[in-house]
């Protein structure tokens, strides 16, 4: 018998008959021989390798968004007959080799690439990629490329309306990074809130933290101090807000009856503390299952620009932090 016949039967071939497969397994069985998974992959045409490629992971245990979208990444290429790999980056790192080397190197059929700040190389690297690329909570056009997120200003108005229909007129907003296109956008939906009330943000009421617990409550405190009128803040993500409830807690402000809180993310912690925090669902499974469909698509055929931007579903979660009822 022949190694490429061995071959065949290892890599998934219908045209071996049963009884020679039959027979390749059982002494294979009897070495104890296991195929190796990198060698088929490489040797295979027909598996298809996904990245996940996150750049600037986040590990705080304060934060499961990278997780449940890696998960969402993966359970699309378990499902799919897939090869999954997850592969860290920093902005760094980009500058020191293109995005073609990087996926070259790593023979990688299409990525899925979430947590890029606008002005990092692989943007306009990715723009260009021969291969499908589906970025997360980052648009960037390009011929092979697409986009998932939720619609991140509908999202942060809607958080924002839900404090000033609550009464609040004093809002501050704690928002991530200055250079992700992420923060811009819910900075839009947190002004078009105020906008549609009849009022005009305050850039001072404007702070960035850059999704860090700490820093947003020292933000926070400091804005406090400047602003003692503040009557309900506003953060971009769930960890920034258990900075700003800590901070509103020492300085013995009732929450929500002094200051209204909100968070996003909806991460484990945000139901637990006390009181509960109003936040965004953003079911990043999803997201990530999503992106990964859509790349597998792209992999098959072209597609249209409209069809290549996805916006997956949301939902506002109100609790007592604002005023609402524990969930």
């Amino acid at each position: 018998m022949s190694v490429g016949t061995v071959s065949r039967v290892f890599n998934g071939y219908t045209d071996i008959s049963r009884a020679t497969k039959k027979r390749v397994l059982k002494v294979a069985k009897e070495l104890g021989y296991t195929p190796n998974v990198a060698a088929r992959t490489l040797s295979s045409k027909s598996l298809k390798t996904i990245a996940f490629i996150m750049n600037d992971l986040v590990g705080s245990r304060y934060d499961g968004v990278s997780m449940q979208t890696i998960m969402g990444v993966y359970h699309y290429a378990e499902t799919h007959e897939m090869q999954f790999v997850l592969y860290p980056t920093t902005t760094q790192q980009q500058r020191a080799k293109t995005f073609a080397q990087f996926c070259e190197e790593r023979n990688i059929n299409g990525a899925v690439v979430q947590g890029l700040h606008v002005d990092d190389p692989y943007v306009a690297q990715i723009a260009e990629a021969a291969l499908p690329v589906v970025t997360i909570d980052l648009a960037i056009p390009g011929p092979r490329t697409g986009a998932v997120s939720i619609d991140n200003t509908a999202a942060e108005k809607a958080v924002t309306q839900l404090l000033l229909n609550r009464g609040r007129r004093h809002l501050l907003m704690v928002n991530g990074r200055q250079n992700a296109q992420v923060s811009v956008v819910r900075e839009a939906g947190f002004k078009a809130a105020l906008a549609g009330a009849g009022m005009t943000a305050d850039t001072r009421r404007i702070l960035y933290a850059d999704y860090d617990m700490k820093l947003a409550g020292e933000q926070v405190a400091a804005a406090l101090t400047a602003d003692p009128a503040i009557d309900g803040i506003v953060c971009a993500s769930d960890a920034m807000a258990l900075g700003a409830l800590n901070v509103l807690k020492a300085r013995q402000l009732r929450v929500p009856a002094d200051v209204a809180l909100a968070g996003f993310d909806n991460t484990a912690l945000a139901e637990f503390v006390d009181p509960a925090l109003t936040t965004v669902e953003q079911h990043m499974d999803i997201m990530g299952y999503n992106a990964a469909e859509l790349v597998n698509k792209l992999l098959q055929r072209d597609m249209p620009t409209a069809q290549r931007q996805i916006f997956s579903p949301y939902e506002v979660i109100e609790r007592a932090s604002t005023g609402g009822q524990a969930k």
